[in-house]
């Protein structure tokens, strides 16, 4: 059962870090582009953690 929560945890650690690359952009143009790659990347993390 403790295995489970140490992957658990370094799974949210991998997932944080990918919501600050996609979000840690400010000079990013926001155009229709952009926001698919960000919903596919988003979509792919959900399914990791899933």
């Amino acid at each position: 059962m403790e295995e489970d929560d140490e992957a658990e945890e370094i799974n949210l650690e991998v997932f944080e870090q990918k919501l600050e690359e996609i979000f840690n952009t400010s000079n990013l143009k926001v155009n229709q582009s952009n926001l698919k790659n960000i919903l596919n990347i988003s979509s792919k993390i959900l399914n990791f953690l899933v």
